[in-house]
């Protein structure tokens, strides 16, 4: 499971964990240092690997772990990479989730944090409001990964979270952003809850359009990721019923009978016939964008073949 070999000074690896210190703190803060370990690649045993350390946590150096939790006989995937932290295996754990393994996908470096994080946070607990906002971050990202998966179109789920894993591993270029990561038609499904062979059409339509380049192993990111087109209409708010086991089986209450009239159905008319006529020009604006985007890639592969030729030696 690897060998904790140094220490390194955690606010000089992870300088945003001090963002609600003062100056004063994070100069007293900075010999604060923490054992490192590094895994190999394969499967890890995080609770042994923080056990053993007597740590509760850890925060990835360097390096991604993926993990797999399974409900049912579909297998979701969850990427963790440099600035993540992670932690001891809860006690509690849903009944649904069936299994939840963790895997490294190269050679990982971890900070591991023990009884030195937590005795300089009784000194500086500012330190502890930062490692709370990494773990919120990291929340928000999974919640962005569930909006993904309601998108309509597996094309659209596919486009944006490769721009969401862009957001933590991608490269800016002049010609697009390089999303480096080799994943394979079943580790992108389980990303976005779609099957292999659909996603496998949907790369095609996405590639064949411009929006992204196959680019050695990994992916040139052209198109933007879907935008709104207008206010989508908000589910309704959940209501938790105050009312004991005794109640659940009592008669339900008789819906009201909604009042419709002459008045009220012509503006319904009016209402979606305005709808249809923006919906037409969306239609017609995104058919535009197809052609715009179709005359980027053309010009981006030529780019990519130019810097190919550019790059070849004499021949021998």
């Amino acid at each position: 499971m690897g060998i904790a070999t140094s220490r390194i000074a955690l606010l000089a690896a992870e300088p945003e964990i001090a963002r609600f210190m003062t100056e004063e703190e994070r100069a007293g803060a900075e010999r604060l240092s923490v054992p490192v370990r590094t895994i190999p690649r394969g499967p890890v045993d995080l609770a042994a690997v923080l056990g053993n350390a007597r740590a509760f946590g850890a925060i990835i150096l360097e390096g991604m772990l993926f993990t797999h939790p399974r409900v049912g006989d579909q297998i979701a995937l969850r990427l963790l990479g440099p600035g993540d932290a992670l932690s001891l295996p809860g006690t509690w754990r849903s009944s649904l989730l069936q299994e939840d393994s963790v895997n490294a996908a190269v050679r990982t470096r971890l900070a591991l944090l023990g009884n030195d994080v937590l005795v300089a946070a009784r000194r500086w607990p500012h330190l502890v409001a930062g490692l709370h906002v990494r773990l919120a971050e990291q929340t928000d990202r999974l919640a962005a990964q569930l909006a993904i998966c309601q998108l309509p179109r597996v094309e659209q789920r596919l486009l944006a979270v490769m721009w969401l894993l862009a957001e933590s591993w991608g490269q800016m270029t002049s010609i697009g952003t390089r999303l480096p990561l080799n994943l394979t038609h079943d580790s992108l499904g389980a990303l976005i809850g779609a099957r292999r062979p659909t996603v496998t059409l949907a790369l095609g339509e996405l590639t064949e359009r411009g929006a992204i380049v196959r680019q050695g192993r990994g992916w040139l990111l052209v198109e933007s990721p879907v935008q709104p087109g207008h206010a989508p209409s908000r589910p309704d708010d959940p209501v938790l019923l105050d009312m004991g086991p005794a109640d659940w089986g009592g008669p339900a209450e008789a819906a009201p009978i909604p009042e419709d009239d002459v008045e009220s159905l012509l503006s319904t008319v009016a209402r979606l016939r305005e709808e249809h006529i923006r919906n037409r020009e969306r239609v017609r604006e995104r058919l535009r964008e197809l052609a715009d985007a179709r005359r980027r890639v053309t010009d981006v592969r030529a780019r990519i073949a130019q810097e190919n030729v550019s790059r070849r030696g004499p021949p021998s």
